[in-house]
Protein backbone atom coordinates (compact mmCIF):
# COMPACT_ATOMS: atom_id res chain seq x y z
CA UNK A 1 0.00 0.00 0.00
CA UNK A 2 2.90 2.56 0.58
CA UNK A 3 4.16 1.97 -2.86
CA UNK A 4 0.40 2.96 -3.83
CA UNK A 5 0.71 6.01 -1.41
CA UNK A 6 4.41 7.50 -3.60
CA UNK A 7 3.93 5.92 -7.02
CA UNK A 8 1.39 7.34 -9.74
CA UNK A 9 2.50 4.21 -11.53
CA UNK A 10 0.11 2.30 -10.29
CA UNK A 11 -3.43 1.98 -11.41
CA UNK A 12 -4.67 -0.49 -8.91
CA UNK A 13 -3.59 -1.77 -5.21
CA UNK A 14 -4.60 -4.86 -3.52
CA UNK A 15 -4.27 -5.38 0.55
CA UNK A 16 -4.02 -8.73 1.11
CA UNK A 17 -4.00 -8.44 5.18
CA UNK A 18 -1.00 -6.07 6.15
CA UNK A 19 -1.28 -3.18 8.89
CA UNK A 20 -1.66 -0.32 9.04
CA UNK A 21 1.05 -0.01 11.69
CA UNK A 22 3.50 -3.41 11.01
CA UNK A 23 4.89 -2.89 15.19
CA UNK A 24 1.18 -4.57 15.78
CA UNK A 25 2.78 -7.88 14.92
CA UNK A 26 5.71 -7.42 17.86
CA UNK A 27 2.77 -7.50 20.63
CA UNK A 28 2.01 -11.32 19.40
CA UNK A 29 5.66 -12.06 18.05
CA UNK A 30 8.40 -10.12 20.32
CA UNK A 31 11.20 -12.39 18.72
CA UNK A 32 9.76 -10.84 15.36
CA UNK A 33 11.99 -7.80 16.05
CA UNK A 34 14.71 -10.37 14.54
CA UNK A 35 13.20 -9.89 11.34
CA UNK A 36 13.20 -6.81 11.17
CA UNK A 37 16.48 -6.49 12.01
CA UNK A 38 17.72 -9.17 9.52
CA UNK A 39 15.46 -7.21 6.61
CA UNK A 40 16.68 -4.00 7.33
CA UNK A 41 20.28 -4.84 8.23
CA UNK A 42 19.32 -2.24 11.79
CA UNK A 43 20.04 -2.37 15.12
CA UNK A 44 19.08 -1.49 18.85
CA UNK A 45 17.57 2.59 18.41
CA UNK A 46 18.45 2.83 14.99
CA UNK A 47 15.74 -0.40 14.40
CA UNK A 48 13.50 0.75 16.82
CA UNK A 49 13.38 3.78 14.77
CA UNK A 50 12.66 2.01 11.55
CA UNK A 51 10.27 0.30 13.22
CA UNK A 52 8.43 2.95 14.42
CA UNK A 53 8.63 4.58 10.84
CA UNK A 54 6.84 1.30 9.54
CA UNK A 55 3.14 2.68 8.91
CA UNK A 56 0.59 4.01 6.93
CA UNK A 57 0.22 7.26 8.57
CA UNK A 58 0.86 9.77 6.58
CA UNK A 59 0.97 7.93 3.56
CA UNK A 60 -2.84 5.87 3.07
CA UNK A 61 -4.64 9.46 2.16
CA UNK A 62 -2.09 9.40 -0.65
CA UNK A 63 -3.41 6.60 -2.24
CA UNK A 64 -5.97 7.94 -5.30
CA UNK A 65 -5.79 4.60 -7.51
CA UNK A 66 -8.19 1.96 -7.31
CA UNK A 67 -8.27 0.03 -3.96
CA UNK A 68 -9.24 -3.26 -2.86
CA UNK A 69 -8.37 -4.44 0.67
CA UNK A 70 -8.79 -7.94 1.77
CA UNK A 71 -8.69 -9.31 5.16
CA UNK A 72 -9.50 -11.93 7.53
CA UNK A 73 -11.41 -10.77 10.86
CA UNK A 74 -9.68 -13.89 12.56
CA UNK A 75 -5.82 -12.74 12.19
CA UNK A 76 -4.32 -12.31 15.50
CA UNK A 77 -1.41 -10.66 14.42
CA UNK A 78 -2.66 -7.89 12.26
CA UNK A 79 -5.70 -5.99 13.28
CA UNK A 80 -8.65 -5.82 10.82
CA UNK A 81 -8.93 -1.65 12.53
CA UNK A 82 -5.35 -1.32 11.18
CA UNK A 83 -7.12 -2.11 7.82
CA UNK A 84 -10.01 -0.22 8.03
CA UNK A 85 -7.76 3.13 8.61
CA UNK A 86 -6.06 2.24 5.53
CA UNK A 87 -9.14 1.82 3.98
CA UNK A 88 -11.39 5.00 5.10
CA UNK A 89 -7.92 7.10 4.98
CA UNK A 90 -7.34 5.90 1.32
CA UNK A 91 -8.26 8.98 -1.42
CA UNK A 92 -9.15 6.25 -3.84
CA UNK A 93 -12.83 6.92 -5.49
CA UNK A 94 -12.57 3.20 -6.46
CA UNK A 95 -12.16 1.32 -3.31
CA UNK A 96 -13.42 -1.56 -1.56
CA UNK A 97 -13.05 -3.36 1.68
CA UNK A 98 -13.22 -6.94 1.75
CA UNK A 99 -13.69 -8.88 5.41
CA UNK A 100 -13.31 -12.38 5.27
CA UNK A 101 -15.57 -14.20 8.10
CA UNK A 102 -12.52 -17.20 8.51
Amino acid sequence: ARTAAVSEKLDACIVNGGSYDPKEILNFLPHFSKVFSALSNKKDAELEHFIENMTMSGYAQNISCALLVNHGIPDPIFSVEGVKKIYEEAASKDKSLKLWPD
